[in-house]
């Protein structure tokens, strides 16, 4: 069970971190590819961390992994390392996103191979 807690947690977080990236334009006041980028994003790591909280699967922590890397280099690959704000939240948010769904991807192995052990005890 505390796995269990501890796994809806990490994707509550991660649904938190996605709603920042929603907002964060508005709130940090930068426009463009940053802007655009961030809610996008946002709503990527928002809904995949609702499908992970509610199934247990790695593809969904998976992808938020990736995504998170995305925020870390999209700062540079699209242009706007020199808008201060939104490349410090960028990286921030991307490790923030990649240390959670890690750590989400842990969870559902070990639960996944208990599983797995436990049908096997059960032959």
């Amino acid at each position: 069970m505390d796995r269990e807690k501890n796994q809806k947690g990490l994707n509550v977080l991660n649904a938190i971190f996605g709603t920042w990236l929603i907002i964060a334009p508005f709130i940090l006041g930068y426009l463009g590819s940053p802007r655009v980028n961030d809610i996008v994003v946002g709503i990527i790591v928002f809904v995949l961390a609702l499908i992970s909280a509610f199934y247990e699967n790695k593809w969904s922590q998976t992808i938020n992994l990736l995504v998170g890397i995305w925020l870390i280099i999209s700062p540079f690959v699209s242009g706007y390392a020199s808008i201060t704000g939104a490349m410090v939240n960028d990286i921030i948010l991307g490790l923030l996103v990649i240390i959670f769904s890690g750590a989400g991807l842990g969870f559902v192995s070990n639960v996944q191979h208990a599983h797995a052990s436990d049908d096997w005890n059960k032959k």
